[in-house]
């Protein structure tokens, strides 16, 4: 089998990432059997209808983009390409094109991560858990997952807080019955009991975000003038809408006679700090 060149997506994943010093046109064929999983894979689900189209791909066109790997001992350890692994395999391939890096677990991880964002492959649910990681194993800041994955800072927290929801309701959210949109939305409330209640509800009456924002906002215990909202100036309570929705959180706007206040609420440092990047981007370094 010929050497095939590089396809675009890894080609941009070695551009983007300046730690990632690879010659892409240095693939070699590699025995297939001596290459293991990553355990640190973040993604853990595997369509099988898009496997099946890959397996159709390659056989008409052979591995257009070689897998990532690096040496382990006398086998090698994958780092990215796993659906291509897979695919080789399940079409009993003895050699795969592979490009050999020399890396750490640290940056092992961040690549796959970055490979499967820059993919769109990785459910909510598994980048949440993959940020985790990074933070948890290797002590890095949300400030430094954000700038590793090229996200920034508000999003990476924002994917966090979802580890906050229930097991059964990410589990909805892994099978795609949830969206990001809803979840941030259920988010808004803090009893788990009626978090899961609402989810069940988007799930059997398929709720647009809004239905599920606007339930989420009578859903809460209010105080005695939220619950009159019906009573006060429609255009106050339609920027309160709009706050929320922006913000995906809590939002009161009390009017005095000449002056009022905007109150926002949050729930823990790190909803906080989102906060912060939304409302003051770069221009607060805030200590919790």
């Amino acid at each position: 089998m010929a050497k095939q060149a590089l396809g675009k997506g890894l080609g941009a994943l070695i551009q983007k990432n300046e730690n990632l010093k690879v010659d892409a046109s240095k693939v070699e064929f590699i025995d297939i059997h001596l290459v293991d999983a990553n355990p640190q894979q973040p993604r853990k689900d595997f369509e099988a209808v898009s496997l099946g189209e890959l397996k159709d791909s390659i056989k008409t066109n052979g591995i257009l983009q070689p897998i990532l790997v690096r040496k382990q001992g006398s086998r090698y350890e994958l780092i990215a390409g796993e659906r291509r692994l897979r695919a080789a395999r399940e079409l009993a391939l003895t050699t795969i094109p592979a490009l050999i890096k020399e890396t750490t677990d640290e940056k092992s991880l961040e690549i796959a991560i970055i490979e499967n964002i820059q993919r769109q492959n990785l459910n909510p649910m598994e980048e949440a858990r993959a940020f985790m990681k990074l933070m948890r194993d290797y002590k890095l800041t949300q400030d430094t997952v954000a700038e590793k994955v090229g996200k920034n800072r508000a999003t990476v927290a924002n994917t966090l807080r979802l580890l906050n929801l229930q097991e059964e309701i990410q589990e909805m959210i892994e099978k795609g019955l949830i969206s990001l949109g809803h979840a941030k939305a259920i988010l808004g409330v803090s009893n788990p009991s009626e978090q899961l209640k609402i989810s069940k509800e988007i799930v059997a009456r398929g709720l647009s975000v809004r239905e599920v924002e606007e339930k989420v906002h009578f859903s809460r215990k209010l105080p005695l003038h939220k619950t009159r909202s019906l009573r006060r100036d429609p255009v106050v309570r339609e920027i309160e809408e709009k706050l929320e929705s922006s913000l995906h959180t809590r939002v009161c706007i009390k009017q005095g006679v000449k002056k009022g206040r905007i109150e926002v609420e949050y729930y823990s440092s790190d909803d906080l700090e989102r906060l912060v990047d939304l409302l003051a981007p770069s221009s607060i370094n805030l200590k919790m």
